[in-house]
């Protein structure tokens, strides 16, 4: 499971919002929305996400055991 919470800190600690990470991720803001709802990233779009949000434990965060 995602958890969406660590994720959105994560986007706002590193200034970002869904306008300019869906940017990044070559994706429409509509889409990542989506995918925020359903936790359905594909490996490509968690990689961009763990190298632009600097994430130093990408596990917790896109394989927690606990539902946000």
């Amino acid at each position: 499971m995602l958890d969406k919470r660590a994720l959105r800190a994560e986007m706002i600690r590193h200034g970002y919002n869904n306008a300019t990470l869906s940017k990044e991720l070559g994706i429409t803001e509509r889409t990542l929305v989506n995918r925020f709802r359903t936790g359905d990233f594909g490996s490509k779009e968690i990689e961009v996400m763990i190298d632009v949000l600097h994430l130093q434990d990408p596990m917790s965060i896109f394989f927690t055991n606990k539902v946000t």
